[in-house]
C-alpha cells in the first residue's frame, strides 16, 4: 500500500480529521459565508479570533493556518469549537482548489483523499471519593457538552473572550448608535479588542454582547448543573503577538468596567432563572485595586460573595488569576487585604501557567515560530518551559499561602496535564483544570496519588528533572536548596 503524500506539517489541534477542497481565505468571504460550508480554509496571515469563530460558525470542514504554535489562540479556539485545525504551516503553499486530507491530531496535511482512523472516544473514569479532583477548561461554547461529559468535577475556566468574538462574528451587520456596522467598526479600529470595548459602551449594541455572554453562562450551567463553573472576565489583546499590551482585567477596569458589568448582569439573570454554582475569576491582575473595583461592580449588579450560612440571593464564588510575577509576589498581601476588607478570603485562585511562564522568562509563548533558523527556533522553543523552577516556585509558594487562609487553588494552564507536573500539583493541594481530552489521563494520575509515598515520589521526580539541567559539580548544592524549599512549602 502506497504511503500518503505529506504536503506539510504543522502544530496539531484536536485528534480529528477532514477531507475536502481547499478554499483560500479572503475578506470577501465575510460577505459570502455560505462558501465556507464543507471547505477546508487556508489562511496565509495572522488570524483574528473573530475570523476563526466566523469560519467555525459557518460550517467549514477544517482550518489550515500559516502562523502560530501550540499556544496560538486561533488554534485553541478552533480546536475547542470542534473544528479540525493545524497551525504554523507557512504562507507559501498553493493549495486552493485542491483536495487534501487534514490529520489534525498529528498536524499533517496529506495529498488527496486519505482514510484516517477516528480517535478513540473519551473515557470517563470512576474515581474513588478520596482521589484528588480534576476540573476542565472550556474556551468555545460548542465545547461545553463534551467538557461536561468528560467526568470532570467542575469547570475551572470558561473564557468569555471566545464567546465575545463569537458574538462579533455572528453579528457583523449589527449597527452602532452612529449607524456603522460592526464590520465597519472593525475596519476602522483595526482589531477586535477595540471593537468589543466600543460595542460594550454603545447603547444600541451592548445588549447583543450581554446576551451572548448570558447565553454562554446559561449553557454552562445547563450542562454542569450543580458542579462548580468558573467564568473569567474578558481577556483579549489588540494583537495576538502583544501579550503585554492593554488586555485582561486592567482594560476591563480602565475602560470603565462596562464589560464586567455586562457579564455580572448576565450571571445575575442566569442565577435568577436557573440557579447554579457560579464563580467569577479575573485575568492578569497586577494591582489590588483591580480586585476591589470588580467586587464593587458585582455587588452593585446585585450579586453577592458566597458566605457560609448566608441566605443572601445570587451568591457567587470569587477570585483572581496569578499569571505574572507581580501577582505571585503580592499574593500574600492581597489575600490579607481581601480578608480585611470583605471578612473572608477569596474562594479561589487560578494560576495560569501559559502567561506566568512567558512573563517570568520574558519570552513570548510562540516566539520560536517566527524564527527562520531552525536551530534558533528549537532553542527558543525549549526555553519556554513550564517546568522551569522559577515558574514552579511561584506556583508552589502561592498555593501554600492560599492553603494557609483556606483559599482553593486551580492550575489553569496546559501544565496541569503534564505527567511530571500534575502529580507535583496534587502533592501541593493544587487542582488541575485541563482540556476535556486530557481529563481522563489526569484523573489516572490523581488515583495514583492514593498509593503510599506518591507525594514524595512526585517531588523527587521533579527535583531530578531540575537537577539534570545543572552540571554534576552543582547537583548536591541544588538538591539541598530544592529539598529545603519543598519541605518548607508542605509544612
Amino acid at each position: 500500500m502506497t504511503s500518503p503524500i505529506i504536503l506539510a506539517t504543522g502544530t496539531p489541534g484536536a485528534a480529528v480529521s477532514a477531507t475536502s477542497l481547499v478554499l483560500e481565505w479572503h475578506d470577501s468571504l465575510l460577505n459570502e459565508p455560505a462558501s465556507l460550508a464543507g471547505a477546508i480554509v487556508y489562511d496565509r496571515g495572522q488570524i483574528p479570533l473573530y475570523r476563526a469563530a466566523f469560519i467555525a460558525e459557518h460550517g467549514a470542514a477544517g482550518l489550515l493556518m500559516a502562523e502560530g504554535g501550540k499556544n496560538y489562540h486561533p488554534l485553541i479556539l478552533a480546536t475547542e469549537a470542534g473544528l479540525p485545525a493545524i497551525a504554523g504551516l507557512g504562507a507559501h503553499h498553493d493549495w486552493a482548489g485542491r483536495t487534501v486530507t487534514m490529520n489534525a491530531g498529528v498536524g499533517q496535511v496529506l495529498e488527496g483523499i486519505v482514510e484516517i482512523d477516528p480517535p478513540p472516544p473519551l473515557t470517563v473514569a470512576t474515581l474513588p471519593d478520596e482521589a484528588p479532583e480534576v476540573y476542565v477548561n472550556v474556551g468555545y461554547p460548542s465545547g461545553l457538552q463534551v467538557a461536561a461529559e468528560s467526568g470532570a468535577a467542575g469547570l475551572g475556566l470558561m473564557r468569555t473572550e471566545f464567546a465575545a468574538v463569537r458574538t462579533l462574528a455572528l453579528h457583523l451587520n449589527a449597527r452602532l448608535d452612529d449607524g456603522r456596522s460592526w464590520r465597519e467598526l472593525l475596519e476602522a479600529v483595526g482589531n477586535e479588542a477595540d471593537a468589543l470595548y466600543t460595542i460594550a459602551d454603545d447603547r444600541n449594541s451592548s445588549d447583543l454582547l450581554r446576551q451572548g455572554m448570558r447565553d454562554v453562562v446559561s449553557e454552562t450551567v445547563k450542562y454542569f448543573g450543580s458542579r462548580d463553573v468558573v467564568i473569567r472576565t474578558l481577556d483579549i489583546a489588540r494583537r495576538l503577538d502583544e501579550p503585554m499590551g492593554n488586555r485582561g482585567i486592567r482594560r476591563c477596569v480602565g475602560s470603565g468596567g462596562t464589560t464586567i458589568r455586562l457579564l455580572c448582569e448576565a450571571i445575575r439573570e442566569v442565577l435568577d432563572e436557573q440557579g447554579g454554582r457560579i464563580g467569577l475569576i479575573l485575568p492578569l491582575v497586577s494591582h489590588y485595586g483591580q480586585i476591589k473595583a470588580t467586587v464593587d461592580i458585582l455587588l452593585d449588579c446585585g450579586l453577592n460573595l458566597r458566605r457560609p450560612g448566608s441566605d443572601a440571593p445570587r451568591q457567587i464564588d470569587f477570585g483572581w488569576e496569578i499569571e505574572q510575577p507581580a501577582a505571585s509576589q503580592n499574593n500574600r498581601v492581597w489575600l490579607a487585604a481581601f480578608l480585611a476588607e470583605f471578612g473572608q478570603p477569596p474562594h479561589m485562585i487560578g494560576i495560569g501557567t501559559n502567561d506566568l511562564t512567558q512573563f517570568t522568562i520574558a519570552l513570548g509563548r510562540d516566539v520560536y515560530t517566527e524564527e527562520s533558523d531552525p536551530v534558533m527556533a528549537e532553542y527558543l522553543r525549549t526555553l519556554y518551559d513550564e517546568h522551569e523552577f522559577s515558574v514552579v516556585r511561584q506556583i508552589v509558594e502561592s498555593a501554600a499561602q492560599c492553603r494557609h487562609v483556606g483559599t482553593r487553588v486551580f492550575l489553569l494552564g496546559q501544565a496541569g496535564a503534564d505527567p511530571l507536573l500534575a502529580p507535583l500539583l496534587f502533592a501541593c493541594d493544587i487542582t488541575p483544570s485541563v482540556s476535556a481530552a486530557k481529563v481522563s489521563a489526569v484523573q489516572t494520575l490523581a488515583v495514583d496519588m492514593l498509593l503510599p509515598g506518591a507525594g514524595e515520589r512526585a517531588l523527587r521526580a521533579y527535583r531530578e528533572r531540575v537537577l539534570n539541567t545543572y552540571p554534576t559539580t552543582a547537583r548536591e548544592a541544588v538538591e539541598n536548596e530544592l529539598g529545603g524549599f519543598f519541605a518548607a512549602m508542605r509544612t
